[in-house]
């Protein structure tokens, strides 16, 4: 499962990351709302 992850807290992000991660899910991180939208628009997750 890929899952786009909206977090402005690069500490909170990286942990929430290495967690999914470990569950074996593909993860791309977002820094902003507008960035998650435009991910989640276009669809280019990994």
């Amino acid at each position: 499962m890929n899952v786009l992850l909206v977090e402005d807290e690069p500490r909170v992000a990286d942990f929430i990351d290495r967690g999914l991660r470990a569950e074996n899910h593909g993860v791309t991180v977002a820094p902003t709302g507008g960035e998650g939208v435009e991910l989640a628009k276009t669809g280019e997750l990994t």
